[in-house]
């Protein structure tokens, strides 16, 4: 008897479920479950709606039965935005949501406790609960009105993007896997609230009002970009997993890349900056270039007056662009000159493409007057002379004909005498 009861029981809870209607009382919201293809079911390949059994309501069963469900709205139509998502508690096995373009100003996630990937992009969310969801691994919350944006307990969150937004501050303590932080465009970012992350190896915090950056307590990152912001000083120390550093138009005074593995280094626009440390005992090397940095940008920087660097590394790759009397060092001390940059025929000439396949074009100020051209070999071998009335009509060079490898050119001015080198493809 009580085994027929429990069947019957279950019978009954089964076609309520099954017969139960979602509340969803925004009308764009369910018109775009109801007839748009929007809805991936549960072991489906293919989109379709939501409503299956096309009664124009979403059964709770229906709404439990979709595991990724976008609801965009194009940006051209207002009229069209979606202004709530109440009733999206009842979709349980959500595990992709995308919603952007629409105008919600409060977004409750919490109860998706299966998602794993969200993108809400443009819709003008102020507040976003997300806490708890401890399977959510990707989250894109771009240009929003966030002022705050709490983390807590998404421990398997790797991929953070939350781009112009008015955040003034970012916890991410509770992000013990966080892989990747993009928070470009944030104006009024002045902090981050964080510990000791290990698992950060990507970070963008570009255009913020960040003043002070201290990356210690980010030990193996391998990205970091921090340009034009109002950083004044930033601490790399024990950052030897970082290659590439953009720190482009910010306040900062000294740079000391000692203690990271940089070969890309983005750092000119800075009018306070007076020394640069990127003896990192690091040579760097790639396909074009064995000994130099692959990229080192340091132009504008009107008030440089000492770089240190490794011995043995080049770095004179045509973006070595700096104001007068910069002395160079190097040693395990950075006491020992090796040159000094002076407003020469050296720097008013420059090289371009480099390498080339076939045109090379010389770059020159309006003063400087080539007289002629000598492109030797390695081995000092002349193989090509051109006169300076040979560069009247073009300011570049056809090289087809010189074999694949690294040639010297010899520029005679009116300003003096200098040689460039140059890698033939």
């Amino acid at each position: 008897m009580k085994k027929g009861y429990f069947s019957l029981l279950f019978i009954c809870i089964s076609a309520w479920s099954f017969g139960q209607i979602v509340n969803i009382p925004d009308i764009k919201f369910k018109y775009k479950l109801v007839n748009a293809n929007c809805a991936k079911l549960i072991g489906a390949t293919d989109f379709s709606d939501a409503d299956t059994n096309n009664d124009g309501e979403i059964q709770l069963s229906e709404a439990q039965n979709i595991e990724e469900l976008n609801a965009t709205t194009s940006d051209n139509y207002a009229l069209d935005d979606i202004l709530s998502l109440e009733g999206i508690g009842a979709f349980s096995n959500l595990k992709k949501l995308t919603f952007r373009g629409n105008n919600i100003p409060t977004v409750d996630l919490s109860m998706l406790t299966a998602l794993e990937e969200l993108s809400c992009y443009g819709n003008n969310i102020n507040t976003l609960n997300i806490t708890g969801l401890e399977n959510l691994h990707y989250v894109q919350c771009t240009l929003n009105s966030l002022s705050f944006l709490d983390l807590t307990g998404l421990t398997s969150l790797t991929r953070l993007i939350c781009d112009n937004n008015p955040l003034t501050t970012l916890d991410i303590t509770g992000t013990p896997n966080l892989g990747g932080l993009t928070c470009s465009g944030n104006y009024l970012f002045t902090t981050f609230i964080h510990g000791y992350m290990p698992s950060l190896r990507y970070l963008t915090c570009n255009y913020s009002s960040l003043t002070t950056l201290d990356a210690q307590q980010f030990p193996n990152l391998e990205y970091l970009d921090c340009s034009n912001s109002s950083i004044t000083s930033a601490n790399l120390s024990g950052l030897s997993q970082l290659v590439e550093l953009n720190i482009r138009n910010t306040l900062i005074t000294t740079l000391d890349c000692s203690q990271t593995a940089v070969d890309i280094l983005y750092c000119g626009d800075n009018p306070n900056l007076t020394s640069i440390n990127i003896r990192n005992n690091v040579i760097s090397s790639n396909e074009i270039c064995q000994e130099c940095l692959i990229t080192l940008d340091l132009s504008n920087l009107t008030n440089l007056s000492t770089i240190c660097v490794d011995d043995g590394e080049e770095y004179d790759n045509g973006e070595f662009i700096v104001g007068p009397s910069v002395q160079m060092f190097v040693g395990p001390n950075c006491d020992v000159l090796l040159s000094a940059f002076s407003s020469t025929i050296e720097d008013t000439i420059v090289l371009y493409p480099n390498p080339v396949a076939d045109l090379i074009t010389i770059e020159k100020n309006n003063s400087t007057e080539i007289e002629s051209i000598a492109i030797h070999n390695p081995l000092g071998q002349l193989v090509k002379t051109l006169t300076g009335s040979e560069l009247n009509a073009s300011s570049s060079i056809d090289v087809t004909d010189l074999k694949t490898g690294t040639y010297f050119m010899e520029i005679n001015s009116n300003q003096g005498k200098t040689t460039k080198k140059f890698i033939k493809r």
